[in-house]
């Protein structure tokens, strides 16, 4: 860093003639081959104990998604997404940042929830005229409707969203009140790999060449419908799994992190020896 001047980092300068006067430690080359074979060992270790973390989440993960498959695909009964629910798409946004008012949009819906920490503000005088379909409440899910990597992806409102509108890339569907089908059930199902290959088939392009799936072809999805106590019984499996899953996720953050601190403080703790 001395031998790079400048004010910022991006346009500091390491010229060749400084950088061949800096001073560096040399002890014997047998030390230099200890410390060096050291500092390999400990990287070799950490790498090794990252690809182990991760190959449990990999695989608890998978597991997860193998039960969720089989376990629809073993459901009998089944009815058109119509026939059990209402579907409503938002409105083309009107974004003014700065406003206070903020609209659900695409990034927002994630699998296992919604971030409203992603959205984006809107101007006042269209969130004050979103119709009641497009406003958030509490149960509906929040589907994608456009964009590569993103479409068909879902998650069930909580309270934190109620009354917030969605635009124009983000459906809701809306379970009949007191009918067969259960919010959580269908997030479930559109995460698996049925519901997924049906996004696939449904989604198409508008003339924007926008990869999109549109709000007839979502009525038209066939889902599976057990009775509303086995759905019951199902959620909790599966949310017991998530949450088992996100335990180990998080352990792995945690040792990852320090895992990835190990290396450096090895090679300060070696040239500190030998300074």
């Amino acid at each position: 860093r001395m031998a790079a001047p400048g004010t910022t980092i991006r346009n500091r300068t390491l010229a060749i003639e400084r950088f061949e006067a800096l001073e560096i430690p040399l002890p014997p080359i047998d030390e230099q081959r200890r410390v060096a074979s050291r500092i390999d060992a400990v990287a070799a270790q950490s790498e090794e104990l990252q690809r182990v973390s991760a190959g449990r989440v990999a695989r608890a993960s998978a597991y997860v998604q193998s039960w969720l498959d089989s376990r629809l695909r073993a459901v009998g009964a089944s009815a058109v997404l119509s026939d059990v629910a209402d579907v409503h798409r938002g409105r083309g946004p009107r974004y003014e940042p700065g406003s206070g008012f903020i609209a659900v949009n695409q990034a927002c819906v994630r699998w296992g929830g919604v971030d409203l920490g992603r959205a984006r503000e809107v101007e006042q005088a269209w969130w004050e005229g979103t119709p009641p379909t497009a406003a958030v409440e509490m149960g509906d899910v929040l589907v994608n409707s456009t964009g590569e990597g993103t479409i068909g992806r879902a998650a069930v409102a909580d309270a934190g969203c109620v009354g917030t509108p969605i635009d124009s890339h983000v459906m809701i569907v809306r379970s009949r009140s007191d009918g067969p089908l259960l919010p959580e059930f269908l997030e479930a199902y559109l995460r698996s790999a049925g519901g997924q290959a049906q996004v696939e088939a449904a989604k198409g392009a508008n003339t924007t060449k926008q990869t999109e799936l549109g709000k007839a072809k979502l009525e038209r999805f066939v889902v599976p419908l057990p009775s509303r106590n086995e759905q019951r019984v199902f959620i909790a499996s599966y949310l017991e799994m998530l949450d088992a899953v996100g335990a180990l996720q998080a352990e792995f953050a945690r040792s990852d992190a320090v895992l990835k601190a190990i290396r450096p403080s090895a090679l300060n703790d070696a040239f500190a020896d030998l300074s």
